[in-house]
């Protein structure tokens, strides 16, 4: 598996990791499980994409952009893209750039970790 998803900060902030190609069944797959979290939260969610491991390519956008629909969901806060690649952060603009949450590509945890403890969502 290509990916794993677990709490940064409980009920708060969700780590989506992405790691290596991913297939478009595994993309789906990320989909259905950011989605039921969404589902069941009880305010809004912020998702903390880490992408410094994925391996993409251009045509990975459009992919991303037609199966990754919990960036649309009315629980979600912001998209924190975390990657010091310019080809991902490219990716991830052009896959998140029209939803519904707010996306903020930054080059690294501590980047990301700062941002999310100036808006009071530091890790416990």
């Amino acid at each position: 598996m290509g990916y794993t998803l677990s709490w940064y900060v409980p009920g708060s902030v969700l780590c989506v990791v992405l790691e290596g190609r991913l297939t478009r069944d595994e993309l789906v797959a990320i989909n259905a499980e950011v989605m039921a979290i969404l589902d069941e939260a009880g305010g809004r969610i912020c998702v903390l994409l880490d992408m410094t491991q994925f391996t993409c390519s251009y045509h990975t956008s459009n992919e991303m952009r037609l199966t990754q629909s919990f960036a649309r969901h009315r629980n979600i806060s912001w998209i924190v893209a975390v990657t010091d690649s310019k080809l991902n952060r490219l990716i991830a603009l052009l896959a998140f750039g029209s939803s519904k949450a707010k996306i903020i590509p930054l080059d690294s945890f501590k980047l990301a970790a700062d941002f999310l403890e100036h808006y009071g969502l530091s890790k416990v």
